[in-house]
């Protein structure tokens, strides 16, 4: 009889346990959720697979843990896997949305345009840089002369974005213009190079020989005795050797003209 009198304050004392142990285990527990991910990508904490995404409130120890996801792309080796490490604090849901990085390679015909990633430069192309995996970013490539290119980049843009730019009309015109002016300009200066070349070989030549004519006219000086000879052969070399003089000159001018003509007639 005094056992059946006992036996419901022990039952009674049995739940209580119970209750107690299920609400101690409760609060000794923290959660982790997963998600705004694909569905079906690996989990793993602290190295052990948990399950797939989306992960809904799975239990963990209390203290720090290493979350890793899957890469969708799994198992290229340019997307690397998410990895994040976290606090698990008693009776917390720790919610994770993982962020996977791309690269992205970006190039342009022509080359050296400007690059902008929702309004932010990233470089000139050719471009190599990473991005959030299967985010939505406005690409724009830019170059002057060209016309603007955009592009909303998606998770199904790939990760090569060639660009073949479309030049502008005007520009188109303004280029002929300069090319039509560079040419006239290159044929000019190759003609009065070619003329300054005739000019410095006549003049050389034209030097040579009133210096030649000069040095006759003194030897006749030299060699005569006739007082009236002698002056005019004198005069006759003063007069060679100042029109040698004065075609060296113009020797000396079309040399430096002819380099100037030589540079300015060279492609640029």
């Amino acid at each position: 009889m005094r056992l059946l009198r006992t036996y419901p304050l022990l039952l009674f004392c049995i739940v209580l346990s119970a209750v107690n142990v299920q609400a101690s285990d409760s609060t000794a527990a923290a959660y982790v959720t997963i998600e705004g991910v694909e569905e079906g990508l690996p989990v793993f904490v602290d190295r052990h697979f948990t399950g797939v995404t989306p992960l809904f409130r799975h239990p963990v120890a209390i203290g720090r843990h290493e979350i890793i996801v899957r890469s969708p792309w799994w198992p290229a080796w340019n997307v690397p896997d998410f990895a994040s490490t976290i606090d698990a604090v008693a009776g917390e849901t720790l919610i994770v949305h993982p962020r996977f990085v791309e690269p992205l390679y970006i190039e342009s015909t022509p080359y050296g345009a400007e690059v902008f990633l929702d309004d932010d430069k990233a470089g000139v192309t050719p471009l190599m840089i990473r991005r959030t995996a299967g985010s939505d970013t406005l690409l724009r490539i830019l170059k002057p002369g060209y016309e603007t290119y955009e592009s909303q980049l998606s998770a199904h843009s790939g990760p090569i974005v060639s660009v073949i730019l479309q030049a502008r009309e005007d520009w188109i015109r303004a280029e002929i213009s300069k090319k039509r002016q560079r040419q006239s300009r290159l044929t000019r200066n190759r003609r009065l190079l070619a003329g300054a070349m005739v000019l410095g070989l006549a003049s050389g030549l034209t030097t040579v020989h009133y210096r030649d004519q000069g040095n006759e006219a003194y030897d006749r000086y030299l060699h005569t005795a006739n007082p009236n000879a002698m002056k005019r052969h004198f005069e006759d070399a003063r007069h060679y050797d100042r029109l040698a003089g004065l075609s060296y000159a113009v020797f000396e001018v079309a040399f430096l003209l002819g380099g100037y003509f030589f540079l300015g007639s060279r492609e640029p």
